[in-house]
């Protein structure tokens, strides 16, 4: 890397929330074959998906890295990558990651990437098959060494949901439900758009599998939460008048 480069952000910082897409590797059906390492650990930060977190959640990154980098350190779940100059995928061997520090997603500092800096994994959002053949995948970096010693970076799928398994669907219904209304108040905190109960009938299409009781008890959250009180009051909206004012 260009020296001249020192002090300048790799890319600009950005907030984003941790999208289904991209952990759909996971919360698919199924429990055979690998997944990508950056995509283990946002289903961990994400409790499997039920909860909402920004992937830029530095507290939620580190929780999840404090309970899955150990238990890779320490070979209960085998991590496996392409080494570089390698043609097939082997066994990372534990023993060495103990001091690895694994960078989230689209927040890489030049000072964490340097050929200088500590043994590191840079960790990036799993796209698609195609993508992550290629260049976007995890990557382990060594001080000292321009190029990664490690790609494609992945574990075990049944071994990662064995720990951190796959929600009840209703749980997922009702949380999902939760951010959809928290986002919607948050937006419109002091006028409801519209009524309860065709907000009720739009989420019963959105979130197949919540009942009614979940909904209001989800809804009552919400208000709660967000401070929309207004939209605790029952009747109609409120219409425009069409009088003119002189």
């Amino acid at each position: 890397m260009d020296a001249g480069w020192a002090g300048q952000p790799i890319v600009e910082t950005m907030t984003w929330p941790l999208e289904p897409w991209m952990i759909k590797l996971i919360s698919d059906p199924g429990d055979a074959g690998y997944v990508p390492l950056c995509a283990a650990l946002l289903w961990i930060m994400s409790d499997a998906g039920a909860r909402s977190v920004m992937i830029d959640d530095q507290e939620a990154w580190e929780g999840a890295v404090n309970k899955l980098w150990p238990l890779i350190c320490s070979g209960e779940i085998e991590l496996n990558g392409l080494p570089r100059g390698g043609g097939l995928t082997v066994q990372v061997p534990a023993h060495r990651l103990t001091l690895v520090k694994l960078l989230p997603p689209l927040r890489d500092s030049l000072s964490d990437v340097l050929a200088t800096a500590p043994s590191h994994v840079v960790c990036t959002l799993y796209l698609d098959q195609q993508h992550w053949s290629h260049h976007f995948n995890d990557r382990l970096y060594i001080t000292g060494q321009r190029t990664p010693a490690w790609t494609h970076l992945q574990l075990l799928k049944a071994e990662l949901l064995r720990r951190w398994p796959r929600p009840a669907p209703t749980t997922k219904a009702q949380k999902d439900c939760y951010g959809w209304l928290l986002q919607q108040m948050k937006a419109s905190p002091r006028s409801k758009p519209k009524s309860k109960g065709a907000l009720w009938s739009e989420a019963r299409a959105r979130f197949k599998r919540i009942s009614r009781r979940q909904f209001d008890r989800t809804w009552d959250k919400a208000i709660t939460d967000s401070g929309a009180h207004v939209w605790s009051r029952a009747g109609r909206l409120a219409r425009k008048s069409n009088r003119r004012t002189k």
